[in-house]
């Protein structure tokens, strides 16, 4: 399982919580099981070698909120469990208004197994909390055991969407059937705002799997998401301010911060293998512990509708803080969203990223930067470092006025 997976599947047990009912009072529930985080606790290593892994944990429109919506650019999860509590539908009935608090009790729809969601719904405010319970329950490839509860403390009340909702990991437990390998999630996760133009989500968790290497911790991980108006472009943006720590299991530890961070949403560029994505065009975000910093500066210049291969950032890495720069360059945003371009290895020293020749159908382990490989006028480092294809001859740097 990857750390990628490991996200998802937490992704994918909280996203199934948004899309259901809340109620107050209701559900009994069991105390939390502290967990206990088996992973390095050391500061990670912040180098060539380890960016790739370390920029999976970047927040973006999709993955910035972990633990309420799958990112699609990481491995999806195989948990499928999408009750609707059949109380919403009570709620809208005529004679719905004639009761204070609409009970949960349903079954969830395991291939084998139990699991239930039990809880009570306010029917006015929508206010209350429930519990999802499961007991061996299986779906696809992924049995599933323990509780998660979540309360609702705020909800629209025309649309009985949540605006602020809480969730509590009870020691669950996910193993997947086909590696057999199992995690238990334990903490608590928080969201204040959801759906409006200002978001905060906290997320304290500890994510123990039976393969330490893809164990990690979240301390007071915290996330805001607010809408912003700052940029002359087309495209919506908003502001990402996020702090906090996480440990990765096989690393060790690292923090996250931002800088008026802006990101553009929805860019489509038919050039990327990612389609439709969020692009970071403004401000920066930074990697850093005491072995390093690895920072992404958004190159944003004053153009209503840029084309998506001009959302441009400067990628800088100072390894063992020295002062100097082991990497300084600017590539395509997008490649932020790819952590296969994000292999910065040069283990033939020529200039070149491994993930970048990888994808171009270069050797990354024969020093090649000086050949011209599609015989276009330009070697394969001119094109590197000008972001242009080094096996096509109809795409190539422009010339230099």
């Amino acid at each position: 399982m990857t750390h990628g997976r490991i996200l998802s599947a937490a992704s994918a047990l909280t996203f199934i919580l948004v899309g259901c009912g809340g109620g107050s009072g209701g559900g009994d529930s069991t105390p939390v099981v502290e967990t206990t985080y088996n992973g390095l606790t050391s500061d990670a290593p912040i180098n060539r070698e380890s960016a790739a892994a370390l920029v999976e944990f970047l927040p973006s429109e999709e993955s910035s909120l972990p633990f309420f919506s799958p990112s699609p650019r990481q491995s999806q999860p195989t948990v499928s469990l999408r009750p609707v509590p059949k109380a919403f539908a009570a709620l809208s009935s005529p004679g719905a208004h004639q009761k204070s608090v609409v009970r949960v009790e349903e079954a969830l729809d395991c291939d084998s197994g139990f699991g239930e969601v039990r809880g009570s719904i306010d029917d006015v405010t929508y206010l209350g909390s429930y519990v999802m319970r499961f007991d061996e329950c299986v779906d696809d490839n992924d049995r599933i055991t323990g509780e998660i509860e979540v309360s609702w403390t705020k909800a629209d009340p025309y649309y009985g969407d949540p605006i602020d909702i809480t969730m509590k990991y009870n020691d669950l437990s996910g193993v997947n059937l086909d590696t057999s390998e199992e995690m238990i999630i334990s903490g608590m996760v928080s969201a204040s705002g959801m759906g409006t133009c200002d978001m905060l989500s906290v997320s304290d968790l500890i994510m123990q799997s039976s393969m330490p290497e893809n164990s990690i911790l979240m301390e007071e991980y915290r996330l805001r998401i607010e809408c912003d108006y700052s940029l002359s472009t087309s495209y919506e943006t908003e502001k990402y301010t996020y702090s906090g720590s996480i440990y990765i299991g096989d690393l060790g530890k690292i923090m996250v911060s931002s800088e008026d961070a802006i990101f553009a949403l929805n860019v489509y560029d038919f050039d990327s293998p990612l389609g439709e994505m969020t692009l970071l065009a403004d401000g920066s975000i930074s990697i850093q512990n005491s072995t390093g910093s690895l920072v992404f500066e958004g190159l944003y210049q004053d153009d209503t509708s840029p084309a998506p291969r001009e959302f441009l950032v400067k990628v800088m890495l100072d390894k063992g803080l020295d002062g100097e720069l082991e990497v300084d360059m600017i590539i395509p945003a997008w490649w932020m969203a790819s952590p296969d371009m994000m292999d910065m290895e040069d283990s033939d020293g020529d200039g070149m990223w491994r993930g970048w020749e990888l994808a171009h159908g270069l050797d990354p382990t024969v020093a090649d930067g000086a050949l011209d490989s599609d015989n276009d006028g330009f070697t394969n480092l001119q094109e590197f470092v000008a972001h242009t294809h080094p096996m096509n001859q109809s795409d190539f740097p422009a010339e230099e006025e």
